[in-house]
């Protein structure tokens, strides 16, 4: 069975927050967040380094993701089950990494984002609540599920908004009803939860990612998947102008410089 048919497109991309204007009626809170979504959009081509540590089964992994490589060498495997990683499982890993990079140059169309999840005019308020004084907003949606878009009523799907901070804090999906998106495959729960928070004062990241999924598959085989991240150690990827002046100075300074796949072309 192919795990990644529980794997929604959520990529990487950073959020911009927009600033709290108005009133607060239900529908200037969708308008603000409708912004916030827009905002997104426009913010596909920021590119930012960071690490993650997954859990997958019983299989803890650290990585490394650096914006600003070529795509297949953007990740790089630091750590699995606490152990430095072997000359053959790090060649294993990069064999992955470009494989799926060559798949995703085949694909049509612009890369995935949040925004391309939500779908807009579904948007709806919810309710309205506090956590330690602070308001905090509820929104439903409909999924934008692309080949599964027949089961995106089955999904019950939320965003969780904090107006003060203008952050959309949490994205939460679970299934309403078992569903077989699949030929011999049941779906009787799956849950996905992701949380942001904000970084550089600027922008809005992912600071973790939990899900879950549990069925069966012909018909007698039962599978129980879990997955949860943490993402840390934020940096921004300089703009190309950026990039032409640190490149100039690192004329002068070559210890240390490194190539777009993550190699080490220099030392002190």
């Amino acid at each position: 069975m192919n795990k990644n048919v529980f794997v929604l497109l959520l990529t990487l991309v950073p959020l911009l927050a927009t600033a709290q204007t108005g009133e607060t009626k239900p529908s200037d809170k969708e308008a603000e967040v409708i912004q916030t979504i827009e905002a997104l959009r426009a913010q596909r081509g920021v590119e930012f380094n960071y690490q993650r540590q997954s859990q997958i089964g019983d299989t803890l992994r650290i990585e490394e993701y650096l914006g600003g490589n070529e795509d297949g060498y953007r990740w790089q495997l630091l750590s699995e089950n606490q152990q430095t990683p072997s000359k053959e499982r790090l060649e294993e890993y990069r064999d992955m990494r470009v494989t799926e990079a060559k798949a995703r140059a085949e694909e049509k169309g612009p890369s995935k984002s949040l925004a391309d999840l939500i779908i807009i005019d579904s948007l709806e308020f919810v309710s309205e609540s506090k956590n330690n004084g602070e308001p905090v907003w509820q929104f439903a949606f409909k999924p934008k599920l692309d080949d599964f878009s027949e089961f995106a009523d089955q999904i019950e799907a939320r965003i969780t908004y904090l107006p003060e901070q203008t952050l959309l804090k949490r994205i939460a999906l679970k299934n309403k009803n078992e569903f077989s998106p699949a030929t011999s495959v049941t779906v009787e729960h799956f849950s996905m939860e992701i949380d942001f928070m904000r970084f550089a004062n600027e922008y809005t990241v992912p600071v973790s990612m939990k899900q879950n999924a549990q069925g069966s598959y012909l018909f007698f085989k039962d599978f129980h998947d879990q997955t949860s991240r943490t993402y840390s150690n934020y940096s921004l990827v300089p703009s190309a102008d950026d990039s032409n002046d640190e490149n100039a100075l690192s004329a002068s300074k070559p210890c240390g410089s490194s190539d777009s796949k993550g190699n080490r072309t220099s030392s002190c």
